[in-house]
């Protein structure tokens, strides 16, 4: 289940978790974002705090997710990923929903394409780790796109 918003023991929580933050790349603050157009959404598997999704606004059409979801969930991240595309498809004025996956997470980008996501291209040494630069591949899935998985 998907509940908007988050409370600040929950953040704490996903903030201070090693499973979550140890993916994040040079140079990146391992903090809530608080931002213009974005939000969390706080998912719960059995009414157990199973993590959040972090999303961008970027137009009437266009969001972008990151998927923080604790690693005891990992059997759940295909549902609760599913759950997340249904719940920003059901706004009749988003039209994409797309996330960027650094290319040392090949896990990551089989779990995205697992649940509807199309790799749509790569962005070049974006990311750094370890001081060394990393592509970001670029997944999106359309509104046509999860109508015709339905």
């Amino acid at each position: 289940m998907l509940t908007l918003g988050i409370s600040q023991q929950h953040l704490d929580e996903i903030y201070q978790d090693p499973y979550i933050t140890s993916p994040f790349h040079d140079n990146m603050q391992h903090q809530p974002v608080f931002v213009p157009n974005s939000f969390y959404l706080s998912a719960w598997v059995n009414d157990e705090f199973a993590g959040a999704f972090l999303m961008f606004k970027y137009s009437e059409a266009e969001m972008e997710v990151h998927s923080l979801l604790k690693r005891s969930f990992v059997k759940k991240t295909r549902t609760l990923g599913k759950e997340l595309i249904k719940w920003v498809f059901d706004f009749e004025h988003v039209l994409r929903l797309s996330t960027y996956i650094p290319s040392d997470m090949p896990s990551v980008m089989n779990y995205v394409e697992k649940i509807g996501f199309i790799p749509e291209g790569i962005k070049r040494e974006v990311s750094t780790k370890n001081g060394s630069f990393i592509n970001n591949h670029i997944y999106g899935i359309t509104r046509t796109d999860y109508r015709s998985t339905k």
